[in-house]
C-alpha cells in the first residue's frame, strides 16, 4: 500500500509539508511574476489560480514578504456559538444547588431556573453537555450497565 494512502502515517505528514511546500513555491512564483510587471490574470492563468486568488496572494506579498506566502489554515480561529465561560460556572453552581433542593436537577429544571432569573438559557443539550465535561452527569450506555453514581443514588433512595 501506498504511503500517502495510509491514514496516520508518516508519510501523510511528509505528503502534507510537500503540498505545502509547493503551494508556497508556487504563490513565490506568482508573486514574483507579477511583482515583474506580468498582469495579475496573465500570472493567474500561468500558474492555475483564480484571478482573485492572485490578487490576494499579491497582497499578502505586499503587507508579509517571504512570510505571507504559506499557506494559512482555513480553520475558524473562534467558535461563534460557544457558551460564555460565565454562564456555563453559573449552570454547574445551579446543578450543585438543584442536587441539594431535591432530586430534580437536570437540564430542563437548569434552563427554568435560568429563565426566571432573566438569563436567556443555552439549549438542554448544552446544559447536559456542560455537566457532563464538569463530572456532574454519567454518561451510561445500557450495555455497560449503570454507573456509580446512579448506583449510589439508588442505595441513597433519591433515584
Amino acid at each position: 500500500m501506498d504511503t500517502r494512502q495510509q491514514s496516520g502515517t508518516a508519510g501523510d505528514n511528509q505528503t502534507t509539508s510537500s503540498a505545502q511546500r509547493s503551494e508556497y513555491l508556487r504563490n513565490k512564483a506568482l508573486a514574483a511574476a507579477i511583482n515583474d510587471g506580468e498582469s495579475v490574470a496573465g500570472a493567474a492563468r500561468r500558474y492555475g489560480v483564480s484571478r482573485q486568488r492572485a490578487y490576494k496572494i499579491k497582497r499578502r506579498w505586499d503587507a508579509d514578504g517571504d512570510s505571507g506566502l504559506p499557506p494559512r489554515s482555513r480553520a475558524a480561529r473562534t467558535i461563534a456559538n460557544r457558551t460564555d465561560a460565565v454562564l456555563a460556572s453559573r449552570i454547574v453552581e445551579l446543578r450543585k444547588q438543584l442536587e441539594k433542593d431535591g432530586p430534580d436537577a437536570g437540564a430542563e429544571s437548569i434552563a427554568a431556573r435560568l429563565e426566571r432569573e432573566g438569563v436567556r438559557p443555552p439549549a438542554n443539550s448544552a446544559i447536559h453537555r456542560i455537566l457532563v465535561s464538569a463530572g456532574l452527569v454519567c454518561v451510561c450506555s445500557i450495555e455497560s450497565g449503570p454507573c456509580e453514581r446512579v448506583e449510589s443514588l439508588q442505595m441513597s433512595g433519591r433515584f
